[in-house]
């Protein structure tokens, strides 16, 4: 005779895989590396990886005119799209990453 706990265990169980299922396991996702000025996305398909230059120093992507006058830009490189604002301080907030027209998540806790 099953217990109360374990039903519950089961439905919880099978409730968590759904949910890792319909998400998508080993679909596209990105990371964000590098300090405030000079910071690189890499989106990794599975199959490659696509490094998108977020630098707001000299000679970086999201230098001079890049950015609109609102601090807010949109870059794209190798068919991702990556959009965002740079704050006064040079701090880049990536707000949507697309790749082949379907939205991307970040792929890692730690670079928040």
């Amino acid at each position: 005779m099953q217990t109360q706990f374990c039903v519950r265990f089961r439905i919880l169980l099978i409730a968590f895989v759904s949910t890792v299922l319909m998400a998508g396991c080993g679909g596209p996702y990105y990371t964000i590396d590098g300090i405030m000025e000079a910071e690189v996305l890499t989106l990794h398909d599975g199959e490659k990886e696509i490094k998108v230059d977020l630098a707001t120093a000299i000679g970086g992507a999201l230098s001079g005119d890049a950015v609109d006058p609102d601090g807010k830009f949109v870059l794209e490189v190798d068919g991702v799209t990556v959009e965002g604002s740079v704050t006064p301080l040079r701090q880049v907030k990536v707000k949507n990453v697309e790749y082949k027209g379907k939205k991307v998540g970040l792929g890692t806790m730690a670079d928040l």
